[in-house]
């Protein structure tokens, strides 16, 4: 059963169009005053659509002072909307297939959000807890028509009362999405219906009314006041105390005012007593401030109160609390500053590209690795970065491969600077999605040509110098304080195995020596590497069963790319001494 369509009339509709337009040329925002001024309207009615539009997520309030400024809302991605609220989230395409759900939701109806995305809504477990009015709100956005009213949501033996919103959202691509939000206001309900059937009520018992009416506010989980006549506070209920931070009567009459925020206080002041004086809804988010400094964000409503010839006795009125969404918003806003901080002033370079391979961003040390402006690169496709044509379509052949197996790619690419240099980047790159859409890629990539080049000039001299080592008659040999053999030239290698080169790669002193040899030679290295002081001495040691003894010059060292504590051991068999 639908309980109320909530639609603009004509004559706000208009006005809103006329403040949407204003805001797109004042993008920077405008005061109540200046909207005012522009539209010809008087302030009351302008402020009223101000509040009905910042109700409805289509425009943003900010207060600089004892001033708000008003500006068009920034759209906030899909994904992070439905991970931030705790309303219920729907996202359907135009044909009614659903694409996501928040957890708020899969839990409310008991569902499996795996399970259900996929399935088109009408075919799909959903309908038997909606109205028909909410599934025709559904194909009414899919066209295009916007719809926000009130229904039950229904469970077997029970039901839940809730604002429906159906927002259709127009993608980049010019398809269309339905966005169907429901939030929850059951305990409204319930507290508006109680509260209209105690102020309805014409019974004897009065005082009885009077007491379940005070049982209830104490109870309700928002804060609740009410004023007389000229809007001063008669009563506050227990939790409008806990969220402001003050007692019931440190707020009677116009005390309550010390508790806004003093930056807020003076405007709010005015704010509220305006609308007293010509006894309109109050709907107006209020900053308060905590006797320990603490702010709170509300959003405030009341409502004027009237007797039975309709003149106005007083206001009711509630305050949420509503300083979790307020802080989730401003942890947005300072993390995307802080990514576009941190992305610009990386040592890397951090580039975007969209499904066609064109630059959509680059951070001012990628413009610097490859040559160009940023302004020479967005909108351009990275084929301006190839020296030709089919290292263009090769090289993009086997990223896309790799990224279409896993998702990323790693590697090296070979690119023409904007100056005409080539050079060799390192490139890590990741898709991006969309509600599982590939959207384009990012590119983190680094300039290793200098360190390629150093890199392989150090092979050659580790070649040569492995050669001129193999030609020496010294056995020359790295080890470890473990006894690990690092290095063996070919004379070392004979003594040890019979054969130029050790086969295998890793090899240990224990292999060729027996342990009664071994452990002396090993606590041998082990002082020569503690002390860093070389030694030379006569070692005669067992090697394939032959006694050998070798003039040693035992000299501590750093070896290889990690600085391996070690010792190079020079060996001269005292044979060839001997003989000479």
């Amino acid at each position: 059963m639908k309980i109320r369509d909530d639609k603009y009339s004509s004559d706000e509709e208009k006005i809103i169009r006329d403040i949407q337009q204003l805001l797109t040329k004042n993008r920077h925002g405008m005061t109540i005053s200046e909207i005012s001024r522009n539209l010809g309207i008087n302030r009351t009615l302008i402020l009223n659509v101000l509040n009905l539009m910042v109700g409805q997520g289509e425009i943003s309030m900010r207060s600089f002072g004892r001033a708000k400024v008003y500006t068009l809302s920034s759209k906030i991605p899909i994904a992070r909307l439905l991970s931030l609220s705790s309303d219920l989230f729907l996202v359907v395409d135009e044909e009614l297939f659903i694409e996501d759900l928040n957890d708020a939701f899969a839990s409310f109806f008991k569902m499996n959000s795996d399970v259900i995305k996929g399935t088109n809504v009408i075919y799909s477990p959903i309908p038997h807890f909606f109205s028909h009015d909410i599934i025709q709100a559904l194909q009414d956005a899919s066209s295009g028509t916007k719809r926000i009213f009130e229904d039950y949501v229904g469970f077997e033996g029970s039901q839940f009362f809730f604002r429906i919103s159906c927002i259709p959202i127009q993608e980049s691509d010019f398809s269309t999405k339905v966005a169907l939000v429901l939030h929850d206001l059951t305990l409204h309900k319930k507290y508006e219906e109680e509260l209209e059937r105690q102020l309805n009520a014409r019974t004897s018992e009065l005082s009885s009314s009077i007491r379940r009416y005070e049982v209830l506010a104490e109870v309700a989980p928002v804060g609740i006041f009410e004023t007389d006549v000229q809007g001063k506070v008669i009563y506050v209920n227990k939790k409008w105390c806990e969220i402001t931070g003050t007692d019931s009567d440190e707020v009677t009459g116009s005390k309550w005012m010390k508790s806004i925020h003093r930056d807020d206080r003076e405007w709010i002041k005015k704010l509220w007593y305006e609308h007293v004086s010509e006894q309109i809804p109050w709907n107006h988010p209020i900053r308060y401030q905590k006797k320990n400094g603490e702010e709170v964000h509300t959003l405030g409503m009341a409502v004027p109160l009237r007797n039975d010839n309709g003149e106005v006795t007083g206001y009711l009125g509630t305050i949420v609390d509503i300083t979790e969404r307020v802080t989730a918003e401003q942890i947005i806003q300072n993390l995307n500053e802080y990514l576009t901080t941190v992305l610009e002033n990386a040592n890397d370079g951090v580039a975007t590209l969209d499904i066609e391979r064109k630059f959509t961003s680059c951070n001012a040390v990628g413009c610097k690795i490859l040559g160009y402006e940023r302004s020479d690169l967005l909108g351009q496709s990275i084929r301006k970065l190839y020296e030709s044509d089919d290292e263009f379509k090769n090289n993009g052949k086997e990223i896309y491969l790799e990224l279409s197996q896993t998702g990323h790619y790693r590697g090296e690419v070979n690119i023409v600077r904007g100056d005409g240099k080539n050079r060799i980047v390192e490139v890590s790159i990741s898709e991006m999605k969309n509600n599982g859409t590939i959207t384009g890629i990012i590119i983190l990539f680094r300039d290793v040509t200098e360190s390629i080049r150093v890199k392989n000039e150090a092979l050659i001299q580790e070649q040569r110098l492995k050669t001129i080592l193999d030609g020496l008659v010294d056995a020359v040999c790295v080890i470890d304080r473990h006894g690990n053999i690092l290095y063996a030239n070919a004379c070392a290698s004979r003594y040890l195995s019979g054969s130029d080169v050790l086969n295998g790669e890793k090899h240990q002193l224990s292999e060729y020596i027996p342990k009664n040899e071994l452990n002396s030679l090993r606590s041998y290295y082990q002082k020569i590497i503690d002390s860093q002081i070389p030694d030379s001495k006569i070692i005669c040691l067992t090697i394939r069963e032959q006694n050998i003894c070798f003039l040693n010059r035992a000299v501590p060292i750093r070896f290889g790319e990690h600085s391996v504590d070690a010792v190079l051991s020079l060996s001269l068999d005292t044979r060839i001494l001997e003989h000479e």
